[in-house]
């Protein structure tokens, strides 16, 4: 559910659609809630079926909705009034996320795979090495300190603040908010490691990260990922793809998910396409550190 007190002060209609996507809407449900009372539910509803679902007929939701706003876009609509109070079209774009139902995983061919194996391997109570205890501990706090930029990329992105952490930390060990999270590069100069040609001035860390969750939008929904999951399987799985699938395809596990867990001893891809089989990732992979982070 949206908290409009933590949220953006407005909503693009790409985000309204990513944010319910894979979520069908019952169409009794809206027509039943008073707050929808005014609006012709059925022309939303295109082809008939009693659900909105669908990006076409998201889009026509979020532009009935916006009948109620009044910042002149038909691509945006603002959630806060200039007194900072939720608007009518807040009102209805929160309704609508809460009668919405939950995504649920349902991922294919190697994702799916990875998916369930993350679910066997923290079912079977995979650990953290007991030497590795004081970097999560460091890890962990460097996270927290950091949690109000991390929380802004997650709310844009609609992803678990948690997933963002581990990224932004394997990304770069330092999480400095000068570097890109495609890949730890500067921002303010062009990427020239995969992925090449990316471009995002110093000082936009925000709008860089969602970029780079952006690009992997298709994960989230096979993955059934939003900001509230905490699908840590699923969570997992995401790093992995966001990683790429180097490790899996060799048979061996992804250092970038378990280093530092009794599930990895060694291998590593030591510079893009350089794997060396003795080499040691001696970072937190991004299962304990999630784990970690989603402990209240």
């Amino acid at each position: 559910m949206i908290e409009l007190e933590d949220a953006l002060s407005s909503i693009t209609r790409s985000q309204f659609i990513d944010r319910l996507e894979g979520r069908p809407l019952s169409l009794d449900a809206l027509k039943a809630d008073q707050r929808f009372n005014g609006l012709d539910l059925d022309a939303v509803d295109r082809n008939g079926n009693g659900r909105i679902e669908g990006r076409n007929e998201l889009k026509e939701l979020f532009l009935a909705i916006d009948t109620f706003d009044r910042d002149g876009s038909y691509h945006s609509m603002s959630l806060e009034d200039r007194l900072g109070q939720p608007t009518k079209a807040a009102e209805l774009v929160e309704a609508a996320d809460a009668l919405a139902p939950a995504r649920s995983a349902r991922p294919t061919s190697r994702l799916g795979r990875a998916y369930q194996d993350y679910q066997t391997l923290i079912d079977e109570g995979v650990s953290l090495r007991p030497q590795r205890q004081g970097l999560l501990s460091r890890v962990s706090d460097r996270a927290k300190r950091r949690w109000s930029s991390i929380d802004a990329v997650a709310r844009r992105a609609d992803l678990p603040p948690q997933l963002v952490a581990a990224i932004w930390y394997r990304e770069d060990d330092q999480m400095r908010s000068s570097r890109y999270l495609h890949n730890g590069q500067r921002l303010g100069r062009t990427t020239t490691i995969v992925p090449k040609g990316i471009f995002f001035e110093r000082g936009q860390f925000v709008e860089a990260a969602v970029h780079a969750l952006g690009q992997k939008r298709h994960l989230k929904n096979a993955l059934g990922l939003s900001y509230e999951s905490k699908d840590l399987a699923a969570m997992a799985a995401y790093t992995e793809a966001y990683n790429g699938f180097g490790y899996r395809m060799g048979g061996r596990p992804s250092p970038y998910v378990t280093a530092s867990t009794d599930g990895y001893r060694s291998g590593m891809y030591v510079r893009d396409s350089v794997f060396d089989a003795n080499a040691e990732d001696r970072r937190l992979g991004t299962l304990p550190l999630m784990r970690a982070l989603l402990e209240p």
